[in-house]
């Protein structure tokens, strides 16, 4: 619907999504952040944007919740505010979101931003992110297979994860399945 970022389809969908998150539609709230963040059609409004994000979240978008969470962890345009990060980057996750499932499965992993490191939940957190099409999931569960940190030290398995990442988009993964020995073990 956003795709085109001029012209009367992207202002009639805009007027749309204006009257929506006014009525409090958390939806429409969430892609006026997106609007706003990236400047589609409107001028980039980061203050504006993330004010829209913390209605999306409040409103259970998932995708909010976890942009929220990040920017709250990182101090990215809003006073950095560990506890609160986290708390969102978890509802997140436990929303189902794929990418927040990832990063919280990272911190468990890590022990970061005050999670307990706990890496067998932190591997499997990760992995459910994979299985359910996070690219960053993907990329992370590979680097676990290609170490053995919370999966058995696996080539093959590791190689399959940072292709599927590879094709997702990542850059970083696409590098990797160039390594000879993971080369290999795609061909294998």
């Amino acid at each position: 619907m956003l795709r085109d970022t001029r012209g009367p389809a992207l202002d009639e969908a805009l007027a749309y999504l204006d009257k929506a998150a006014a009525r409090g539609d958390a939806v429409a709230n969430g892609a006026l952040a997106t609007v706003y963040q990236f400047g589609i059609g409107r001028p980039v409004d980061v203050p504006r944007a993330i004010a829209y994000t913390r209605v999306a979240a409040e409103g259970g978008v998932p995708f909010a919740m976890m942009d929220l969470g990040a920017r709250l962890l990182a101090g990215a345009g809003v006073q950095r505010d560990p506890a609160q990060g986290l708390a969102w980057t978890r509802r997140a996750a436990d929303a189902g979101y794929p990418d927040a499932l990832a990063q919280y499965g990272l911190m468990q992993l890590n022990g970061l931003d005050g999670v307990a490191k706990n890496v067998p939940a932190g591997a499997a957190m990760i992995e459910r992110a994979a299985n359910a099409g996070s690219v960053p999931g993907m990329t992370l569960l590979a680097k676990l297979y290609y170490e053995g940190i919370g999966k058995p030290r696996d080539l093959a398995m590791s190689a399959r994860w940072f292709k599927r990442a590879a094709e997702g988009g990542d850059a970083e993964a696409a590098e990797a399945i160039l390594e000879p020995e993971l080369a290999a073990a795609l061909r294998k």
